[in-house]
């Protein structure tokens, strides 16, 4: 690639205005069909809406905090790969997870969580895939 050349030409605006969406809306059908099968459907809409009310705040502040500027970056030294902002965003979905469970409860997780570090590390690696697919951001460099 030319040094002059334009890495990637599509708008990042729109993938961040979008791909928060994505993780809360997962987490709240995943949860709300746990608890459709359980017999409770009022519940299962309560679930729902909890998980968007509560998720995409966190969401979106994340995104335009930590991901944003980082794919910013990345397209300035021209190195935005999906790869590499895929990583980026599955290594801050721990933090966030933990930060996101200090704000809900007002006090730090005492134990930290195998299968709640992998659940983030999931969440986070799924909003980056979908930030990378709205974006149309290549997977390598090559």
């Amino acid at each position: 690639m030319k040094k002059y050349e334009i890495q990637h030409r599509e708008s990042l605006k729109q993938s961040a205005s979008i791909s928060p969406l994505v993780v809360p809306l997962i987490i709240g059908i995943v949860y709300g069909t746990v608890i459709v099968f359980q017999g409770d459907i009022t519940g299962a809409f309560a679930m729902f809406f909890l998980c968007l009310m509560f998720g995409l705040p966190l969401t979106y502040t994340i995104t335009f905090a930590l991901v944003l500027p980082m794919a910013i970056f990345l397209r300035k030294i021209n190195a935005l790969t999906s790869l590499k902002l895929c990583l980026w965003c599955t290594l801050i979905g721990p933090v966030a997870f933990y930060l996101y469970i200090y704000l809900l409860n007002s006090e730090p997780e005492r134990m930290f969580d195998i299968y709640g570090i992998i659940f983030s590390l999931i969440c986070g690696f799924i909003s980056g895939g979908a930030f990378c697919v709205i974006a149309r951001i290549r997977i390598s460099a090559n």
